[in-house]
Formats: structure tokens, sequence, C-alpha cells
């Protein structure tokens, strides 16, 4: 395969795993919310800093890795990353219903809190870092879907491999920072209230995609389409 043809067959294969709705995007859009692109560019970052090694770790030790995700690592990896995804749905909702909670929905959107949901938010590259680690159908994306984009490029050495990877995450940041903005702009035509009011969605929606991880992996069975 040539170089032309690399960067077009990822960016084909990249948007089935990019442009898919999951915990990052839902994650993404609660934060987009607040700090508008840049919690989206923040978090895309976030996002490559573990991308970026997991992929190189794969093109040397695909097959070491895919036995460890397949058996009881990939397990592991599961309950942490739903229980992560649900702690993380838990602090979003307690916190927009107590902001929900006062008196006449007066609340500042940008105001000071101790709450564990706005301190998470703060750190949107560890968002990135975590909600992509601990996500087991991201890595498995890359050991099935993406494992043939390291297939093409086995023989091309690294260059390939920066080539290739530039290709993909460019699609990963454009997405998060549109997610992101899309959302700050939303708000801002909501106001406080319909702010809290998404936010208890995108919590609701969190809770129901850290379930459905351990039921995809456990009992094969699916809440969402």
């Amino acid at each position: 395969m040539d170089l032309t043809a690399l960067v077009f067959t990822t960016i084909a294969v990249s948007s089935s795993g990019a442009l898919s709705p999951g915990p990052l995007t839902v994650a993404t859009l609660a934060i987009g919310s607040r700090y508008g692109w840049k919690g989206g560019g923040y978090i895309a970052l976030g996002h490559t800093m573990f991308e970026v090694p997991y992929i190189l770790t794969l093109y040397f030790f695909i097959s070491y890795i895919r036995d460890l995700l397949e058996g009881f690592v990939g397990d592991i990896v599961t309950i942490v990353g739903a229980g992560t995804v649900v702690f993380f749905a838990v602090m979003l909702l307690k916190d927009s219903f107590k902001k929900l909670r006062a008196v006449g929905y007066h609340v500042s959107i940008d105001g000071n809190t101790d709450s564990k949901w706005i301190k998470f938010s703060n750190s949107p590259v560890l968002v990135g870092i975590v909600f992509t680690g601990l996500n087991i159908w991201f890595l498995l994306w890359w050991l099935s879907i993406g494992f043939g984009l390291l297939m093409y490029i086995s023989d091309m050495g690294l260059t390939a491999i920066g080539i290739m990877y530039l290709s993909h995450v460019w699609i990963d940041f454009a997405w998060l920072i549109l997610v992101a903005e899309t959302s700050k702009r939303g708000t801002q035509l909501v106001g406080a209230r319909g702010y809290y009011l998404l936010m208890v969605f995108l919590g609701a929606l969190l809770l129901v995609f850290g379930l459905n991880i351990v039921l995809k992996r456990f009992a094969q069975l699916s809440l969402l389409p």
C-alpha cells in the first residue's frame, strides 16, 4: 500500500471509531458545556496521550496484548472502566440535582463549587486519559478494526505509523472540539436551568453506558442499539 492509499484508508476506517457515540463523547458534551472547544481539545489531547503508546505497544506486541484483553485482564479493565464511568455519572447527577433544587433555579453555570464533578471536569486532559485507557471497547477496536491498519503498515516502518496516526488523530480532535463547542453554544441558549437539565440527561446517559459496558462483556446483552 502506498502512502496516499494509507491516508485515505486510515480516514475511512478511523471514522467508525472516532465518530461512534460512547462515554468519551458524552463526557466531552458535559465538559464542553462549560469550557467550549478548548475543553474538547484538552480531552482529545488526553485521549492521544494514551493512544500513542498503546498503538506502539500493539505494533510490537500484538499477540500478547490480544490474549490479555480477551482474558481475565480484559475483564478487570471492563469492571474498572465501567465503574469509572458510573462514578463520573453519579458525580454529575448529584451536582446537577443539587443545583436544580436551588431556590427559583437561580444558579450560575460558572459559579465556584467544591463538588467532585466540577473538580474532575476541571482536568479535561485527565478525563481524556481515563475514559480512553479504561474503555475496553476502544482497546479492542485497535485489536480488531484498527488492527487492519497496523497490518497494512507492518513492513513499512515507524514513518508509516506516524503518517497513519496523523491521518487518524485529526478526526478525534475535530470531532471532540466540535462536540464541545456545540455543547457550549447550546448551553448559552438554554440558560442555567437548561444547562443543569442537560447535565442530568448526560449523567443518566453515562450511567446507561457504564452498565452497558458490563452487560456486553459478561452477558452479551446491550441496553443500546
